[in-house]
């Protein structure tokens, strides 16, 4: 067995070479070439890949156990996942998602109003911590109260006007 040796014309690493149509090849970068060659050929194809991401759809992800408001930003990747977008969030939240966290045509009002869901709500041009309190009501609104402040101030919202506060990350 040889020992090799480290030339840029051989590229020998000292392990055995191989031989592929003629041309002896060999080293530790064939090795890990073939490798990852035969996982590709070997991997099945995600049961959840996107065909196409149409630019700026409305959509919901799920993120952490809760959906929130998203839209396609480019994609689908080699991977078939296609790039997200939170809107009012900056975007170092963006992410490539597969297929099995996007709920396609999210409605614009909600189906439900988790009061354990940290939220904002927008009031006259400033985002304000708020909770749900109820609902949804017939028109797909919740109910919010802003926490400190007077029951006097509590609303019903549409989903135009709430974010969702994230956990640290």
């Amino acid at each position: 067995m040889s020992t090799g040796t480290r030339t840029p014309e051989t590229r020998t690493t000292g392990a055995r070479g191989a031989q592929a149509g003629g041309i002896r090849i060999s080293g530790t970068p064939w090795l890990l070439g073939a490798a990852l060659l035969a996982l590709l050929m070997i991997a099945p194809i995600s049961a959840h890949a996107f065909d196409a991401c149409p630019a700026d759809q409305e959509i919901e992800v799920l993120w952490n156990g809760t959906w929130y408001p998203a839209r396609f930003t480019e994609g689908p990747n080699a991977q078939g996942q296609c790039r997200i977008t939170y809107p009012g969030w900056a975007s170092s939240w963006d992410e490539w998602v597969a297929e099995d966290r996007v709920r396609q045509g999210a409605t614009r009002g909600f189906s439900v109003c988790p009061a354990e869901q940290a939220i904002e709500v927008l009031w006259n041009g400033t985002w304000y911590p708020a909770r749900f309190i109820e609902g949804p009501n017939a028109q797909a609104q919740c109910k919010i109260t802003y926490p400190g402040w007077e029951s006097s101030w509590d609303e019903w919202v549409g989903r135009d006007r709430v974010r969702y506060v994230r956990p640290a990350q």
